[in-house]
């Protein structure tokens, strides 16, 4: 259902998205002490009033762009840091950072507020932002938050006689509305059509003038600007330039209201013809028309029977004198209404990915009750899906809250080890040391697992005993990797693991608070509590977070982990084009954590009824034998009872 040219999306189900690589060179990825993300802009001027003092106009936007494409891509990548080297000496966070920034940051996360997203803290010599995730909740107003923060939608509309750029917050409203509009039009005969969209008798005196082939100069036009028209006189130099930059812009405005003109060549404020162009070919303004259009970015609702491209008229006027003398033209450029929606560029939006960072921007169709999109994101112009039906989502909430019901049980009083069969087995072969991770006086839990890494699709490594992720209020979580002895390769191993724990929770569990998982060693034999700053190789920096990031509701933060723990990967990803989750049910969760150690065993049936998940089960232990002992896939051998599952599995 997908049409394509080189410039024309046409959307299909819940939304689409353009998506391109960026050449954000200045945005770079760093490795640091922290399980996260962390984007290193570098040397900076900070400061409200040191940075109103800058002469060097240019570079303070060029600093204040970076900050903001940094602090966009990770919004929509699971959050993370933007790491900061004041150039100013003596620079405290009171300063503030400086107004341009706080309004570009504060464009980001409208409707929220800035400090619903990001928090600062002064860490050595640098200053930090961190970065919570985006989240499409619903708001409180009743309204719905875009999928992803955007810098720039590139979409404009008209409003009176002025020319809007449509706020990212705004957009998702504006692209609903015109949805609507060409669903409603769809079904009108063409005659009731032509009165529903019957325009005034101004707009007769505009087209009468347009058809005009010469016009005196100084002559006072009949009409003036309105929602229909706008005047542009461009008498100076660098008219290609700057008729350049104005089209795209009111080409997006009328073809996204209701139409117009738009007039170059008359004084927008006495409404007398000035002209235009004086001593160029004509011929340039019908081929800078044909080379506009084509830069345009048009997409088509799955519900538009047109498909059609943007509709104009060119209209050069002859500007003359008495004597019949040229002084150039008046281009009068008419723009008929669109039937969905005209860009003026790609979209400004930005995400990390595989450690770099992409443009992309996603544009909703229609809302599915505030669940966030799919969470892979694919190739360009591709249609995704984004959320499920009304029966299937009360069925898949009603199995999460039976789910979490089981797994999400938090003693009112201590830290629990959990889960016991798994805790029993460790604590026969070694002396107990889970009190050894526990704070003391709060309440939470300690989830031990054979490898942490395993269980989120991560490689075990065979230098660690065991792994122990610690939820409690009033404190951070953290990820205790038990070993015989620390080495720097284990540091960085528990904290891989650590920062894909984190970013399971947030982009597969939907966790939408401040979240860490800060990773340390555990040297069992001593006893003793290794944390990954104390050697590091990337960047020396205290591991420290602001207090936002303390857990204060450990079954909020559990209900996210159940998500993950029973979700896994559907096969029809791959022919869908996203990462497309199903989830295990009790018993198969069970069954390969808790009845089942693989490590234990060198052979296993599974059989049952037909339908009961039998397939699902042995693809799953195939998955966690080969991160477990590092196998490729010709040496687990899976005997199963016919051809087409044969070939399923292969």
């Amino acid at each position: 259902r997908l049409k394509q040219t080189c410039k024309k999306v046409c959307f299909c189900g819940q939304f689409s998205q353009i998506k391109m690589v960026s050449n954000q060179n200045a945005i770079r990825l760093i490795n640091t002490t922290y399980a996260d993300q962390v984007v290193n802009i570098g040397e900076i001027t900070l400061g409200e009033e040191t940075r109103n003092r800058m002469k060097n106009t240019q570079g303070r936007e060029s600093e204040r762009r970076q900050i903001i494409n940094a602090a966009c891509a990770l919004l929509n990548s699971g959050g993370g840091l933007i790491l900061m080297l004041p150039k100013n000496d003596n620079y405290t966070l009171s300063d503030g950072l400086g107004l341009d920034i706080e309004l570009g940051l504060r464009e980001l996360v409208r409707p929220q507020t800035i400090q619903d997203n990001f928090t600062y803290l002064q860490v050595d010599v640098y200053t930090i932002i961190f970065v919570k995730s985006w989240s499409a909740d619903l708001i409180s107003s009743g309204g719905v938050k875009a999928r992803i923060s955007s810098i720039d939608c590139q979409a404009y509309k008209r409003c009176g006689t002025s020319t809007l750029k449509i706020a990212p917050n705004e957009f998702y409203h504006f692209f609903n509305q015109k949805k609507l509009m060409v669903g409603r039009a769809q079904g009108l005969s063409p005659k009731r059509m032509r009165i529903n969209n019957s325009q005034d008798k101004m707009l007769k005196v505009v087209k009468n003038f347009c058809n005009q082939k010469n016009i005196k100069i100084s002559e006072a036009v009949e009409f003036g600007e309105s929602e229909y028209t706008e005047f542009k006189s461009f008498e100076g130099r660098n008219l290609q330039t700057r008729l350049g930059e104005n089209l795209v812009k009111y080409i997006s405005a009328f073809g996204n209201t209701n139409g117009g003109f738009f007039i170059t060549g008359i004084d927008d404020k006495t409404k007398k013809v000035v002209g235009c162009g004086k001593g160029i070919d004509p011929e340039f303004f019908k081929i800078l028309m044909e080379n506009t259009f084509k830069k345009l970015i048009t997409i088509h609702f799955d519900n538009c029977s047109s498909q059609r491209s943007v509709e104009y008229n060119l209209h050069i006027i002859n500007v003359i004198d008495d004597l019949e003398t040229r002084h150039g033209y008046v281009m009068a450029l008419e723009v008929k209404k669109h039937c969905c929606v005209i860009f003026s560029k790609n979209p400004e939006s930005f995400k990390i990915e595989g450690g770099c960072v992409l443009g992309v921007w996603v544009c909703l169709c229609e809302s599915c009750g505030g669940l966030a999109p799919c969470p892979g994101l694919v190739p360009a112009l591709c249609p995704v899906l984004a959320g499920i039906g009304p029966i299937q989502k009360q069925q898949y909430t009603k199995h999460t809250t039976f789910l979490n019901i089981s797994f999400c049980v938090v003693k009112s009083e201590g830290i629990e080890s959990i889960p016991a069969p798994l805790c029993s087995r460790l604590f026969e072969k070694f002396e107990r040391f889970d009190d050894n991770l526990k704070p003391n006086g709060e309440q939470g839990v300690l989830i031990f697992s054979k490898s942490w890494a395993v269980d989120i699709e991560m490689e075990k490594n065979d230098n660690v005993i065991c792994d122990a992720l610690l939820f409690c209020t009033n404190s951070f979580p953290v990820l205790y990797t038990v070993v015989e002895k620390a080495t720097e390769e284990l540091l960085e191993y528990s904290r891989q693991t650590a920062y894909q724990i984190k970013q399971k929770l947030v982009n597969v569990g939907g966790y939408s608070d401040w979240i860490c998982v800060i990773p340390k060693l555990f040297e069992l034999p001593s006893r003793t509590v290794i944390s990954s700053e104390t050697n590091c190789p990337g960047f020396k920096l205290k591991n420290q977070y602001p207090e936002d990031y303390r857990i204060f509701d450990v079954k909020a933060i559990l209900r996210s982990l159940v998500l993950v723990m029973l979700s896994f990967k559907s096969p029809l990803s791959d022919q869908l084009g996203c990462e497309f989750l199903n989830l295990l049910t009790i018993e198969q969760f069970e069954i390969l954590n808790s009845k089942c150690n693989i490590e234990d065993f060198s052979s296993m049936f599974v059989h049952g009824l037909p339908g009961t998940g039998k397939t699902v089960i042995a693809e799953m232990l195939i998955r966690r034998i080969q991160r477990t002992f590092h196998c490729r896939p010709e040496e687990v051998l899976y005997i199963c009872e016919n051809q087409p599952l044969r070939d399923y599995m292969r």
